[in-house]
């Protein structure tokens, strides 16, 4: 009963159901809330619904927009992301966090040269934010364009030197043109790092197994990486594969 009341809350607000009065108007914030519930009990075409009103209930919030756009591409609701996205950048095109949002909804399609289009947009108006060069090495990296990406990746990391995300991405797209020991380099100073993200961790631990230290690889996971995953990982970075 209390998983489904947020539920049968938010069916009638979305609904309008009136009896001797009016229904309060939903916040964005609440219907966020409530869309987050829907999804959690798995009713992803109510949640869809919510999400989408709750971008439509607070057109120039920026952050409303994104979460509601972040969480129905989770749900798979790509095609209605793409049109709060397009909402958002239609009122203000140089919205930097909507262009790498929609850039990011590119990327995860494959689409790497329009997304590329649309964060060379936000770099002409924001060319030193950390942000959209990683995101813009990223596109480069899907494409292949490894020095390219860490040229950027780079940039990035001078203007945000303590950003773990940044520091994981170079060293994975150094690990990408086998440079495994450089990619070590680069994340290593983090390894005793109480609060180094568990992906970071992750790759950390890759690229020692890769660089044949084992032992130091499932101390800094807690436990070994499978084998054949490593050895996958090498087959694929191994020139002509």
């Amino acid at each position: 009963m209390r998983r489904l009341l947020p539920l049968l809350v938010a069916w009638v607000a979305l609904a309008g159901c009136t009896q001797q009065q009016q229904a309060p108007k939903l916040n964005a914030d609440a219907r966020l809330r409530l869309a987050d519930a829907a999804a959690a009990a798995g009713n992803d075409e109510l949640a869809g619904s919510l999400y989408a009103a709750a971008a439509a209930n607070a057109p120039n919030d920026t952050a409303v927009q994104l979460r509601a756009a972040a969480a129905l591409a989770k749900a798979g609701h790509v095609a209605q992301a793409r049109q709060v996205l397009a909402a958002r950048l239609r009122a203000n095109p140089h919205d930097a966090e909507a262009i790498r949002a929609r850039a990011a909804l590119d990327l995860g399609e494959g689409r790497t040269a329009e997304a590329e289009a649309a964060l060379d947009t936000a770099l002409a108006q924001h060319p030193d934010d950390p942000a959209t060069l990683t995101d813009k090495a990223v596109a480069l990296d899907m494409k292949a364009d490894h020095a390219g990406a860490q040229a950027l990746y780079r940039r990035a990391l001078a203007l945000a030197p303590d950003d773990a995300a940044i520091r994981n991405d170079l060293a994975l797209s150094l690990m990408l043109a086998g440079k495994v020991r450089e990619g070590i380099d680069v994340l290593a100073p983090l390894e005793d790092t109480a609060g180094l993200p568990p992906r970071a961790r992750a790759t950390l631990a890759l690229l020692f197994s890769l660089n044949g230290e084992a032992e130091r690889a499932q101390n800094v996971l807690g436990h070994p990486l499978p084998e054949n995953y490593v050895a996958e990982v090498e087959k694929a970075l191994r020139p002509g594969s």
